[in-house]
């Protein structure tokens, strides 16, 4: 299994390529947008879920882009929405959102649905959850 991270914290990735080793989830790991991107683009038929923190470097982005992102704080949706969402919503199902700034995302996109996007604040769940739950739903497909 293979998941994309979009996570531009060394410790956090470490963290939770730690844990992914146990349930043996490969993890790819992208720093900023542009990285994400690439992946996404090159492996995308690989791929089978993607964790995203929120505010992470938004190079990578168009200027109207970064001009969504609040200052870099929604940087990771930014690119979801517009890069893997855009064509495919299916991948809705696929894709969990580990970031403080959650609550600033709903207010931020009222106008998209959450119901099938997971949204984890850091300081409420461990990596041992977000793991816990992409070796959930990648079994239970």
């Amino acid at each position: 299994m293979m998941v994309l991270v979009l996570e531009d914290s060394g410790s956090v990735f470490s963290s939770l390529q730690e844990i992914a080793d146990v349930y043996k989830i490969e993890l790819i790991k992208a720093y900023q947008v542009s990285d994400a991107k690439d992946i996404f683009d090159l492996k995308r038929d690989s791929i089978d879920f993607i964790i995203a923190d929120l505010n992470v470097s938004p190079v990578g982005l168009t200027r109207e882009e970064i001009n969504q992102t609040k200052g870099g704080i929604l940087s990771g949706w930014v690119w979801l929405r517009n890069y893997v969402l855009k064509n495919d919503k299916a991948w809705e199902n696929k894709i969990l959102i580990y970031s403080e700034y959650v609550m600033p995302l709903k207010y931020h996109d009222k106008m998209h649905e959450f119901e099938n996007i997971k949204l984890m604040e850091k300081s409420r769940y461990s990596i041992e959850d977000v793991i816990s739950y992409v070796n959930y739903k990648t079994k239970n497909k």
